[in-house]
């Protein structure tokens, strides 16, 4: 399905809109943060329409060891299967809490992995070059959960566009693809997060991106939609302003932090065991005085 333009832009717009009206309101005790990421990025193997219209050329011209080549009649033009190489990924995000465990965040990530091989009706071929290249822009949704201490995992997903980018994409050297196309976007994803200190965190977290088909112009007049999915995995590093980790903190000053904390309104001067409970609620007769 394509977006007409005017539509995509206001689908944008109205995006950043929503991320600027959230980052406007009142934000709970976390605060705001700022992170960057930086890991693997690999497209699967994906599917182009049609080969013939990839190539511009009947597909027996590249790929002679294809079934069905040098019969007659031709044979219908067939599916291009490419692999690429593990690539790499950076990325920049800006979040903040909406709820104590549910965060806004707006992400901006660029994915690049080189073309490996192209394949359709059983010949393969090594003899090609290119990349192909994704600069997406999200706003998503985390749910977090606590695992132990500072540590959380998170689960959700989020909406945006990409711009995808075949560049320089060769097949034995002809059939050459160096154009872009803007599509929307969703992504899905999980991960650990661990709060180092008030300020800094670090995380870990695999996503799952797909997006409309991307049409593309050839150097003949031809056109060919490619399939767009990215596997992608990154460490990243986050950076607080206010608030400082839940699991830090001590709300009733017993000296045992929240975190930890099985008894989290214990009186003022009452003695607590390592879980924060008062002493002779645990059992044990608190010492005389």
């Amino acid at each position: 399905m394509h977006i007409p333009q005017p539509y995509l832009g206001r689908m944008i717009r109205g995006g950043l809109l929503l991320t600027a009206l959230a980052f406007a309101g009142p934000a709970f005790s976390e605060g705001y943060y700022v992170g960057l990421d930086a890991g693997a990025s690999l497209p699967p193997d994906l599917s182009h329409e049609e080969i013939d219209s990839l190539l511009g050329a009947p597909m027996c011209t590249y790929f002679p060891g294809a079934a069905g080549c040098g019969v007659f009649p031709p044979t219908p033009p067939e599916r291009l299967k490419t692999e690429y190489d593990l690539g790499w990924m950076a990325g920049l995000r800006i979040g903040t809490h909406l709820t104590p465990t549910t965060r806004l965040e707006f992400s901006m990530r660029q994915h690049e992995s080189d073309l490996k091989s192209a394949e359709t009706r059983g010949a393969r071929t090594d003899d090609v070059d290119g990349r192909l290249a994704n600069l997406t822009m999200m706003i998503n949704l985390w749910k977090d959960f606590p695992l132990l201490g500072d540590l959380k995992g998170y689960v959700g997903g989020g909406v945006g566009t990409t711009k995808m980018k075949l560049d320089g994409m060769e097949i034995a050297s002809t059939a050459h693809v160096d154009d872009d196309d803007t599509r929307v976007a969703g992504q899905l994803g999980v991960g650990l997060g661990y709060r180092l200190n008030d300020h800094f965190g670090l995380s870990l977290d695999y996503r799952y991106m797909m997006s409309e088909n991307g049409e593309f112009q050839l150097e003949t007049v031809r056109e060919t939609s490619v399939e767009n999915r990215l596997h992608a995995l990154s460490l990243g590093i986050q950076f607080h302003f206010g608030g400082s980790s839940a699991n830090s903190q001590d709300s009733d000053a017993d000296g045992v932090a929240d975190g930890q904390d099985r008894c989290s309104n214990t009186p003022a001067g009452q003695q607590v065991d390592s879980n924060g409970c008062p002493l002779d609620a645990a059992g044990v007769d608190p010492p005389l005085s």
